[in-house]
């Protein structure tokens, strides 16, 4: 079964996106439609199947439809990947012993989560 095309100089101004490309995607909002039925996002214009107009061969973005479900994922992505940097720059000298404690339960899985739903 073929996937079904979307049609994306159908959205207007103000609408939500995914812009994509070869390092992950993320979300932007459409600028506008333009009157030959290209679509601006992020100053970048995209013809009706979300392919980019452009002559650079390098970086060639694409769009996809945005569904609140994959803006979810994006946040949970960009929350761990921040954690994840963030630990990766901790100075374990640093560390006091009520920090390393906390650090200690929460890898052994004793805190809830405090950060919404996972």
């Amino acid at each position: 079964m073929e996937k079904e095309k979307f049609d994306f100089s159908k959205l207007k101004a103000g609408d939500k996106v995914l812009v994509c490309d070869r390092y992950g995607e993320a979300v932007a909002k459409v600028e506008k439609i333009t009157p030959s039925g290209f679509v601006r996002v992020q100053g970048r214009l995209y013809y009706s199947d979300g392919s980019s107009r452009s002559s650079d061969i390098w970086y060639t973005p694409w769009l996809k439809p945005w569904t609140q479900e994959r803006e979810n994922e994006l946040k949970r992505e960009h929350m761990i990947a921040k954690v994840v940097d963030k630990l990766n720059k901790l100075r374990v000298s640093d560390l006091d012993y009520d920090t390393a404690v906390k650090i200690a339960d929460i890898l052994a899985n004793k805190k809830g989560n405090t950060h919404g739903k996972t």
